[in-house]
């Protein structure tokens, strides 16, 4: 009879302490970066088991009176915060249940990936799953029913809400600030397929020549180096060196039409400077100082029939070589929502120096007005490797000053020119994690 007892009491017990599963849980902001994408998949696996989410909640402080707090503002059961770290081995996402009662930690999960889309889809696989035990712990019923001991021949231990034990790999990780740290180094390299074109206006003896070129590939790399991002963050850590190269290949030139004698061509590039970058959030604003090389020259093209605009034998080619020496100063804009990129960069160029061109043989009072604007987009393909496209268009506007000198000289007369370098473009970009030392171990116990 005294078993029998034991087992109705032991029934009861379970029957009137069943947790319910929280009707409504908080997810707010997490600390490390991708954060708003991890945050909001999350969310999804949770409302595909049937859970309410919300993910408007802000970020709260790690003690348990602001948890309470934002959990009577959402009127949460539950809360969800987490924070990610990027390690050698890959991504790890931690994520802690807290109840909206006391805010106190009732469940923790773990999820890992050897890149981002790996962490995602373990995330999808069982987010649901390992966060239940937590939800359940935080339902109202649960804290409507104090634990019980039945007497069944033996006592049964007491029912325990402490938080789990830490695990003490991840006790040990560092707390990332929110977005992670600002990367040291970045990496580029693509190509480039670009097209020339050269108007004059104003040709009052109709001796110049036009010029169109076919689209062409022009491979390059670029980088930025941020040297005192390795010591840490901090105003300095935001200033960088950057540079980029980029050369045309298998260009050539013709003149007079498609069958005529090709000539090699070459476009070249070359950027050297310094960026400071703004972070705003997620995003990042760019203002940027350069010195900037594009040069355009085509091989062998001697015009032996050339006659000046008087009407006198001259020595030129048939097209003036340029290189554009200026100083550009530039902003540019990384807007990051999750995986995907948008970006926009625009520049105003002082040209120095405009090479042949500006010579005493064509135009030696030409004044030059520059400058170049683009966009791209992006999506990230790994752990810190994005894929980007983009279009940018470089021109500069030529106001020859010719005066009545010239044509006594041999020179040419015009009135100006437009000298316009339309290109799109793709490439691989790695920004690599920042390398500041290590930041304060937070164990899991103390949130």
């Amino acid at each position: 009879m005294k078993r029998a007892a034991g087992l109705a009491a032991l029934f009861g017990w379970l029957s009137v302490t069943a947790p319910a599963l929280a009707s409504k849980v908080a997810i707010v902001p997490f600390d490390g970066p991708k954060d708003r994408t991890l945050q909001l998949r999350v969310a999804k696996a949770l409302e595909a088991d049937g859970v309410e989410v919300t993910t408007d909640a802000k970020a709260a402080d790690d003690d348990p009176g602001s948890i309470r707090e934002l959990a009577r503002t959402t009127g949460a059961d539950a809360v969800i915060t987490g924070r990610t770290v990027v390690k050698k081995g890959g991504w790890v996402t931690t994520l802690e249940v807290r109840s909206g009662a006391d805010g106190k930690v009732t469940s923790e999960a773990r999820f890992e990936g050897a890149w981002l889309p790996a962490l995602l889809e373990d995330i999808d696989r069982s987010a649901a799953k390992e966060l239940a035990p937590g939800l359940l712990a935080t339902g109202k019923s649960a804290t409507e029913v104090e634990a019980a001991h039945v007497d069944l021949d033996a006592p049964m231990p007491a029912r325990r809400n402490d938080a789990p034990a830490v695990d003490a790999g991840v006790a040990g990780e560092a707390k990332r600030g929110e977005g992670g740290p600002p990367p040291a180094i970045s990496l580029r390299g693509g190509v480039r397929i670009f097209q020339r074109t050269l108007e004059y206006s104003e040709d009052v003896f109709g001796t110049l020549r036009s010029y169109a070129s076919s689209a062409s590939p022009a491979p390059g790399i670029a980088a930025e180096w941020y040297p005192a991002a390795h010591l840490g963050e901090g105003a300095l850590a935001d200033l960088g060196l950057l540079g980029s190269f980029e050369r045309g290949l298998a260009t050539v030139s013709r003149f007079e039409s498609a069958t005529a004698e090709a000539y090699e061509t070459t476009l070249q590039n070359v950027d050297l400077g310094l960026r400071y970058r703004i972070h705003l959030g997620d995003h990042e604003l760019g203002v940027s100082g350069r010195y900037s090389a594009q040069s355009f020259e085509v091989a062998g093209d001697v015009d032996r029939t050339a006659i000046s605009a008087a009407g006198a034998p001259v020595s030129r080619d048939l097209l003036p070589d340029v290189r554009y020496e200026s100083l550009r100063p530039g902003l540019d804009l990384r807007l990051s929502f999750g995986d995907v990129l948008l970006g926009a960069t625009a520049g105003y160029r002082f040209v120095q120096s405009a090479g042949d061109l500006g010579s005493r043989a064509w135009f030696p009072d030409v004044r030059i007005t520059a400058g170049d604007a683009g966009l791209f987009l992006g999506y990230a393909v790994g752990e810190g490797v994005s894929l980007l496209a983009g279009a940018e268009v470089t021109r500069y506007g030529l106001d020859m000053r010719s005066r009545p000198a010239d044509l006594r000289q041999g020179r040419e007369v015009a009135g100006g020119a437009v000298d316009q370098y339309a290109s799109g473009w793709l490439a691989l970009e790695w920004r690599g994690a920042g390398a500041g030392p290590a930041p304060r171990a937070v164990a899991v116990a103390s949130r």
